[in-house]
């Protein structure tokens, strides 16, 4: 029988880039992961979530993220309540 990994989820999401997209998600804890979109063989994939080393307060997350060059904001909906990040 597999492990099952521990998991966390987002309590909220962010969205952004300049030329590849890039996720970035708070977890339940304050600290901010991130992902990015890229091209493989059979299209585009997201690669798995890393820990940034940033942390931020969880009960007040900020309106936006400074990633690289782009600035990433706040989602909208419910999408990202869905993902589930690195324990």
């Amino acid at each position: 029988m597999a492990k099952a990994r521990k998991t966390k989820n987002a309590i909220q999401g962010y969205a952004g880039g300049i030329q590849s997209l890039v996720e970035a998600a708070v977890s339940e804890t304050g600290k901010v992961f991130k992902r990015y979109q890229s091209k493989g063989a059979y299209g585009y994939a997201w690669g798995p979530w890393t820990d940034t080393g940033m942390t931020v307060p969880a009960d007040a997350p900020p309106g936006s993220i400074e990633s690289g060059f782009s600035t990433l904001y706040r989602m909208q909906g419910e999408t990202w309540k869905k993902w589930r990040l690195p324990a």
